[in-house]
């Protein structure tokens, strides 16, 4: 009995290390993943910052902001880079995200309509962005 005693106490040690060992490993990745994706949050708001501090944005500064933009909405909402803005604000419409919704019908509105490049109304989407992305920081 004492043995029998003894074998089981050895058999639920090992079951309880192989589990613990298996729960350490699962939380160096999770640990792994989440500093993933805080440095992808940080890029983007790096990327953004170094924008906003610009005096003068021109077309290609709006064409490095609609990137980013449709880069953080693909990773994100997974929302196709071929649609619209129009099509995105529709999107976001429909689930009463109205920072995202004024985004997109502003970049709609500079990038389709051919409106000439406004510094201001660019760093004013900038915020915006940073805005957006912020929110969904911790999510």
């Amino acid at each position: 009995m004492f043995l029998l005693d003894i074998i089981s106490i050895a058999i639920v040690i090992i079951i309880l290390a192989i589990v613990i060992t298996f729960l350490i490993s699962i939380n160096k990745e999770l640990k792994r993943r989440i500093e993933q994706e805080k440095n992808r949050f940080l890029l983007y708001k790096e990327s953004l910052a170094a924008l906003k501090v610009k005096q003068i944005l021109t077309r290609k500064d709006l064409e490095s902001l609609n990137k980013l933009a449709r880069d953080f909405f693909k990773e994100r909402f997974d929302i196709n880079y071929s649609l619209s803005y129009l099509e995105i604000s529709d999107i976001f419409k429909k689930t009463a995200l109205d920072d995202r919704v004024h985004f997109c019908d502003r970049m709609a509105e500079i990038l389709y309509a051919g409106e000439k490049i406004d510094s201001n109304e660019i760093k004013s989407l900038i915020n915006i962005l940073l805005d957006i992305i912020e929110s969904y920081r911790y999510m």
